[in-house]
């Protein structure tokens, strides 16, 4: 019976011990998110609203949008940008 009783402890303790180490996070993302639709569409001429939606594939961050954002004819104020769900840029 002792033995039974040594044997289910040490059983219950190698199982139960957390092995610590670092989270990898998976493959690091090379390329950058995909352009799914746009709202105006890409190419729009005569676009009149106050406001327009560009959709990505992947979630993401709104740092230094504008260092890779053209818009053309410029605008006399640039506009006020907000992420709508992670996967969405708007404009106000």
């Amino acid at each position: 019976m002792k033995a039974w009783m040594v044997g289910a402890l040490a059983c219950s303790l190698a199982l139960g011990c957390a092995q610590v180490r670092e989270i990898s996070g998976g493959d690091k993302d090379e390329s950058g998110p995909v352009l799914l639709n746009a709202d105006p569409p890409d190419r729009t001429t005569g676009f009149t609203a106050d406001r327009f939606t560009i959709r990505f594939d992947e979630r993401i961050q709104l740092e230094r949008v504008r260092d890779g954002m053209l818009v053309s004819p410029p605008l006399d104020a640039p506009p006020t940008l907000s992420i709508i769900g992670g996967y969405s840029l708007g404009s106000d």
